[in-house]
């Protein structure tokens, strides 16, 4: 349970530094409605920022413009 925790806590500050204010309400809003698409998101936004793919904040466009991709 504290591993899990600790995981939520890594992704969430990931995903602040790699995302815009607006992405990341948007990233909210699509957890509460499909969280294992939220999941999926979240593993792809972590693998391209872990290889450079991520310059600077993504702006809630550009996570959309992902999201249309991955459906």
């Amino acid at each position: 349970m504290e591993e899990q925790e600790t995981i939520r806590q890594q992704k969430a500050m990931i995903m602040s530094q790699i995302l815009s204010r607006e992405a990341l309400e948007r990233l909210a809003n699509i957890r509460t409605v499909k969280p294992e698409k939220a999941e999926k998101l979240e593993m792809i936004l972590i693998q391209n920022a872990q290889r450079g793919a991520i310059q600077g904040k993504m702006s809630e466009q550009q996570m959309v413009d992902m999201l249309e991709e991955v459906n």
